[in-house]
């Protein structure tokens, strides 16, 4: 089978959701198939886990065309669900000559806001690969939002987004998510596009638990990119609400916010002694190894939480928010205690840090889970077979 994947950026370094599944599932596809690559961003910088997996690769430089027009025209521009986000003519042509060369069977997308620079006129499946949804994200933002002006511009976003969606959605065969939660939302939108579930996965080899456990360090991470706004919330939500619960019964108690680009709210919580922020870390296992427990009280975004799989896979314990491990194998009291409130947040994370036997099992147990449900090769298999099928099925829907 000759498959294009068509994305927005290389996938390198996997640092986020989207190039963490390219990076595991190209080079399980490369070993019975031809995967080639167009994308946009950066021109990519050589990535050892990618290394002869894609038999081309083509960057395209213009992804966005330059916006030199009026301000009459910017409005109007907003307003038109077609204009959020315009189309690469270098792309489109880039994918036809392509397709011209080497005649795909299918058609891999990195999301909706590609699809209009793809050519509609191939005669070949497209598999959209949406992850998280964006509708649900927002919704979730909307009521959240107290302020009238955000709230509003919020608002115009969603139902933009929404209209872009209902647009290019019936030129997929279908269209992949990584959480139930984000296909039920998207179906509500378009309920006549096929959709599937297929979770991100973890390296379970690379993200194994250290000889060396945590004692009695008192320490507690959270991890995310810290400029991504459902995670900032998070982050100062644990620090300002949950953490001065904690500490009030455990002084000693210590966290460390781990990950990217943190804002200049998240920096500021660092003033606090009991609090450290890191920046951009290369690798997360030393902090999640020293760790006694993840703390996930994440109350926006949507999607599945990479990070939750990571501490999982390390056999950290985990208290977290429903909203945090939705769409995951969580079970309360075995792989996961989940609360909501700040005190019940932080009765569970003492708990945990008063009972050493209840760490220990429940680390299993999260081990266990990602063992069974959430590894790449399984996860990859699944794609395969749903690309496979697209293959062979007649009567294409682009």
């Amino acid at each position: 089978m000759k498959i294009l994947a068509v994305f927005t950026g290389y996938p390198s370094p996997p640092t986020d959701g989207q190039n963490l599944r390219l990076t595991h599932y190209v080079p399980a596809l490369a070993t019975r198939h031809r995967v080639d690559l167009v994308h946009a961003g950066a021109k990519p910088e050589p990535y050892e886990g990618l290394q002869g997996c894609f038999g081309e690769i083509l960057h395209v430089a213009d992804w966005l065309p330059p916006r030199g027009r009026g301000a009459w025209h910017r409005i109007m521009d907003a307003m038109n669900p077609q204009k959020l986000v315009p189309s690469s003519q270098t792309m489109l042509q880039a994918i036809r000559r392509l397709h011209q060369e080497n005649s795909y069977d299918v058609l891999w997308v990195g999301g909706f806001r590609l699809m209009p620079s793809v050519p509609d006129d191939l005669n070949i499946p497209v598999l959209v690969d949406e992850c998280d949804h964006d509708g649900l994200t927002l919704r979730r933002l909307l009521l959240r939002e107290r302020r009238p002006y955000r709230w509003l511009r919020l608002y115009k976003r969603y139902r933009l987004t929404l209209a872009f969606e209902r647009r290019l959605a019936p030129r997929a065969r279908a269209v992949l998510f990584v959480a139930p939660a984000d296909r039920e939302s998207f179906v509500r939108n378009c309920p006549q596009v096929p959709t599937h579930v297929i979770p991100n996965g973890v390296d379970a080899t690379f993200f194994a638990p250290p000889f060396k456990k945590a004692q009695n360090s008192g320490e507690i991470v959270f991890e995310g990119n810290l400029s991504f706004p459902p995670n900032v919330d998070a982050a100062c939500h644990l620090a300002r609400d949950i953490l001065p619960c904690i500490r009030r019964v455990m002084p000693h108690v210590h966290l460390t916010l781990v990950g990217q680009d943190p804002s200049e709210e998240i920096k500021a919580l660092a003033h606090d002694k009991a609090i450290e922020v890191t920046g951009f870390v290369s690798d997360i296992r030393p902090y999640l190894a020293r760790a006694q427990l993840f703390a996930c009280p994440m109350r926006l975004g949507s999607g599945i939480k990479n990070k939750i799989l990571q501490a999982w896979s390390m056999g950290v314990p985990i208290v977290a928010t429903p909203l945090a491990v939705d769409g995951l194998e969580a079970r309360d009291g075995a792989n996961v205690r989940i609360a909501v409130k700040p005190q019940a947040f932080a009765d569970q994370v003492l708990a945990l840090l008063s009972d050493k036997g209840q760490r220990r099992r429940m680390a299993s147990e999260g081990r266990k889970t990602v063992l069974a449900h959430y590894t790449w090769e399984a996860q990859a298999k699944k794609l395969e077979s749903l690309l496979t099928e697209f293959n062979t099925t007649q009567g294409h829907s682009t």
